[in-house]
Order: C-alpha cells, then structure tokens, then sequence
C-alpha cells in the first residue's frame, strides 16, 4: 500500500512510525515506572489502579490505522486493536463509506489495571485496558487507490452493515426500567373453584428479549474470568464401561465484564454484562463517565421481575460531555422518605431504591460463612490439616463449575484474601408506624447495620479463617440441643455465645434508623391464615397479606434535626402544591 504524505511527515514515518502492539508496551513499561515513581498521573480507587499518559510523552511517534465500530470507536491495524475516544475538533470528520487509513498524532493514552491494586495470582491477571484520546483535529484520513487491495475484517464489516438506518428504541433512564404497572391474576386449581394463589403480572413483552436504550452514569466496572463447561452429549446404548469417557468436560474460560450504570437523577443501578472476547475491553467506557447506550438486549425475569441487559452485535455506545450529574451522597441526601404501608397498595412492580426510616423489631438470623470469591459458594474447613475447599458435591447437569473447585488454601496463604471472603447475612422485621417489612442485608450492609466496629469486624474474620467454619445466631435458640463434649463442640459453642452477645447488645441501637432499600418479588404469594384469640372461648381465623420483602443497599445512622427539618419541608411543599390548586376555584367563587 502506497501512502502520499508532505515531505516532513515522511521523514517523520520512517523513523516514528510505531504499531499498536508497540504502544501498548510503550504503555506497559510507563505504568511500571509511575507506579514505582508514586507519579501524580497515577491513580488508585475503587480497586482500580488508572493512569493517564500525557500526549507531551507520545510526541515522537505516528500511528497509522483503521477505525471501526465495534459497539464503541477502535483503532486497529495488524498487530491489534485499542479502543478510541474521538474529541471534537474544529472540522468534522466521517468515519463512514471512505476507502484508506488514518493517521493518528498528538494523542494520549489512559490505562486501567484492575489486577495490581487487588493482589490477584500470576494465572487470574487480567489484562490491561487501553483507551487512546484524539482530538479530530489531529487525524489526517490518507485514501487508498482503487487498483490496491484491503482486507476487511468480518467486524469491519459487520459493523458497516449496522450503519444502514434502523429504528432506534426511545432512551430511557435507569429507574424508567425499574418501574412497571402491574395486574393481578388469581389462580384457581383444576377440582375446585377456589382461589389458591395470586399472581402479579405486567406486560408479557417485557419478559422475552427486546432491545433497551438507556442513559447513564458508569459507577463500577468489573472484570472476571467465567468459566465455560461443556459437556460432550451423552449417547444411548452405550457400555458402562464407556460411561465415564462420555461424561467427561472440558473447561474453558472466557473475560468478561459487568458495567454498573447509574440513573442520572437518582441511586438505581442497573448492571450490563458484556463478552468481551466478542466485543473487547471497552476502554473508552471510563468510571464516572455519562454515556448513552444504545440497543441493549434486556429482559424482565417472570420470577423476581429483576431486569437483565446484556451487550450484542447491534449496541452502540456514546460518550456525552459536558453533563455533570451529581455524586451518590448528594443523591442519598434528597431522597424523600417514604412508609412502609405504601408497599401493600403498590399498583406498580417497583424495583426502584426508596429511603425508609425504621426501627428494627425482631432479628431472624445472623449467618457468617466463608464463601469463595468467584461461585459465592459456602467453602468446607478441614481443621485437623488447616485447609478450606469447595464441598464435594455430586455434578449434576444444573451444577456450577468453578475454576478453584480443586484448590485447598490454608489462611497463611497469600492469595486467601482475594479468593475468599466472609460472606454476612441477616434477616429482620422493621416497622416505621404505618407497616411493617422484612428487610435482607449482606456483607457490607449488613456490618453497618450492626453496628460493628473495624476491630469486631475482623474479630470475626480471624474466627472464620482459622476455628470454625461457620457461625449462626437465630432468635430463639438459645443454647445447642446437647452439651458439648469434645474440644471442636466447646470452640464452636464459645464463638457462638461470642457472636449472639455482640447481636443482641447491638439490637437497642437500632430503634431508629435510615434504611436504603429496594423491594424483590416473587412469583406466587400465597394467603397466610391467623388466629385471633378473645378470652378463652372466642377465636376468630382471618386472611393475612404477606409482608413486602426489602434488600438493603445501604443503612445511616438517623439524625433528628436533619430528619425534622426535611418532613418540614415536605410539609411546606404539599402545602403550597395543595393551594396553589385550590386558589383558582377560591377567586372563582368570590366573583
């Protein structure tokens, strides 16, 4: 291929002229070296370690490639490819229905290293994320002669198809997918005219696959290895003897990444899961960014109605600049409170995040597990050789694989903190005076329910890592069934004490508490009966509603004054919205 170029930039591209392969490990060895250096440019959060190569550090070299559209911009040429963020300039640019190549200065690179900051082995690294800024200005398109070939990839040209004009889907924010009218349906059995159960459904179309545009705020990016099993198909008629060739699997894995968005307006998120051996690493989609993405695939689940998005062929993906939107706390700090009673009179399926201001009455279970990193699975402590494991469990055609299903780690190991972690649960009745709910918390928002301090956090952690495998406090239960006669009991039945001491000497301090709380369904609700007692002689039998269920994303200590002055406010604005209502038909009844 034969490029045209001024006589300085063709002295400049023999001697400057890099690939992307190159750059990258141009990038590499940078990041090494601010790293090392603690430079300004690198910085480390959320798990994240970011750096930004300025374009003063790039000054030397040319990058000659293609762009293409893979869901996002990127740059490509021979050796790889590395994802584009195209800044406006003063001409525009087309990037479509043009034949040649571009050339690439005065730009510079962002690199995101998920592995450094979390410690993880040699074989779990993940690879590094590239994204390169230019600005259009400094991109000069070089055209190709007709009578000289290119090779277009198959993604190339896919991607040139999809620019044929198509019906876009209406944007939508974040909560707008979280909120769905709702119908009731009673279900009766085949022998009997009697209502068994009642079923809440909303627009059958939102349960099958349907293409989603949404609009928001990227607050976490995740990237994970998943593993793949596949199972060669069994035969019939074949010999037992030759039963254990056909079951056998073979495992691979494949990265991939989850994009946590954010309703520009309020807390929702929402999670977009993304193959990136099909769609790359998604360099230009940066935390705390605003980003319009384009042609989803979701689905509501008919189960839960948790809503499910995944990136496929047809997505697309906007930067917007110049929007500002508000960081969580500011969000947190003007949402309304709303009561519980409104849970039972719903008329719509609200997945949506509301503030509740509650007490907690009654304290189900409080279960501490060590749970593995990557299936979330209850791990197995052999304490007489000092190792955790995965359960032996036997594979079933529904059973999850995991990559570390045959690894034996003891707590001394280095790579035991990363692998594992101590997974909380708890389960509660609140009660805020108009109703009550039953509120699940896990992990973090559990700790901060409770109360607990970084000291009795780790406390537990110590106890979970190297004594007992799990502990448990249930209301009621006060003591094991039987006394405990050897050594294993006895540790077993201390920590237990030690954990039901800290549980109920936490229980005063939540009288009063400000709970962040989303609502999770079911698919069939059934009638609950119960039994009034007058005296003794006089016992009615009545129908009760079942109580609505919370998943707790977040839990603050409350603050009087600040709670009083924000129902007051309220207050003031229901007040001037009633009668700013009211006045017209006041002036029409003097006249």
């Amino acid at each position: 291929m034969t490029v045209q170029l001024p006589l300085r930039e063709k002295l400049l591209a023999c001697s400057r002229m890099v690939t992307i392969r190159e750059l990258q490990k141009a990038g590499e060895s940078t990041l090494k070296w601010m790293v090392e250096s603690k430079s300004e440019h690198a910085n480390a959060a959320d798990g994240v370690l970011s750096i930004r190569i300025p374009a003063d550090e790039f000054d030397w070299c040319l990058l000659l490639g293609c762009i293409r559209k893979n869901g996002e911009l990127e740059a490509y040429d021979r050796t790889g490819s590395i994802s584009l963020r195209l800044g406006g300039g003063e001409t525009e640019k087309d990037l479509t229905g043009r034949r040649g190549v571009y050339l690439f200065r005065n730009f510079n690179i962002v690199i995101e290293d998920y592995t450094q900051v979390q410690g993880f082995q040699q074989e779990e690294r993940l690879p590094l994320v590239y994204c390169m800024n230019c600005s259009a200005d400094n991109i000069e398109f070089v055209s190709i002669r007709d009578d000289e070939t290119i090779n277009y990839s198959p993604e190339a040209k896919a991607a040139a198809e999809s620019q044929t004009p198509q019906d876009l889907p209406e944007v939508f924010q974040v909560r707008d997918l979280l909120l769905h009218p709702r119908t009731y349906q009673s279900q009766q059995s085949a022998g009997n005219d009697k209502e068994q159960s009642i079923m809440k459904t909303i627009n059958p179309d939102l349960h099958k696959p349907h293409l989603i545009s949404v609009i928001g705020v990227i607050t976490k990016k995740k990237y994970y290895w998943k593993s793949n099993d596949q199972q060669s198909p069994r035969t019939v008629g074949v010999k037992r003897a030759r039963q254990g060739d056909s079951n056998t699997q073979s495992f691979t894995r494949k990265l991939a990444c989850i994009l946590h968005v954010r309703d520009l307006q309020h807390p929702d998120t929402i999670e977009i899961r993304v193959d990136t051996s099909l769609f790359g690493l998604l360099g230009t989609l940066q935390l705390n960014c605003v980003v319009e993405l384009t042609r989803l695939q979701g689905f509501i689940a008919r189960s839960n109605f948790k809503v499910y998005v995944s990136w496929i062929q047809l997505t697309g993906a906007r930067i917007v600049p110049n929007l500002t939107v508000p960081r969580d706390a500011e969000l947190y700090g003007l949402m309304s409170t709303v009561f519980l009673n409104d849970l039972y009179f719903s008329s719509n399926i609200d997945r949506m995040l509301h503030r509740y201001v509650v007490g907690v009455v009654h304290i189900s279970y409080v279960v501490l597990k060590r749970k593995c990193g990557l299936c979330h699975q209850a791990l197995e402590f052999n304490k007489r050789r000092g190792v955790w494991k995965h359960f032996e469990q036997t594979e079933s055609k529904y059973s999850r694989y995991c990559t570390w299903k045959w690894h034996q780690m003891t707590p001394s190991d280095s790579a035991f903190k990363t692998r594992t972690y101590m997974g909380t649960t708890v389960r509660c009745v609140i009660d805020d005076g108009s109703g009550q709910a039953e509120l699940f918390l896990e992990n973090d928002v559990a700790w901060e329910l409770l109360t607990c301090t970084a000291g009795q956090r780790q406390r537990f952690e110590d106890i979970l890592s190297n004594y007992v495998e799990e502990l448990s406090y249930f209301s009621g239960r006060t003591a094991n069934g039987s006394f405990a006669t050897s050594k294993a009991e006895r540790e077993q039945e201390y920590y237990q004490n030690e954990l039901r001491a800290f549980v109920l000497n936490a229980i005063p301090s939540l009288r009063s508490i400000v709970v962040f709380a989303q609502r999770f369904y079911k698919a069939k609700e059934k009638e609950g009966m119960s039994v009034l007692t007058f005296g003794k002689d006089i016992h009615l039998t009545t129908k009760t509603v079942p109580q609505p269920k919370l998943e707790a994303k977040r839990v603050d200590r409350l603050h009087i004054r600040s709670e009083l002055q924000q129902r007051l406010a309220q207050l003031r604005q229901r007040i001037q919205g009633t009668g700013g209502a009211t006045r017209p038909c006041a002036t029409v009844e003097q006249t």
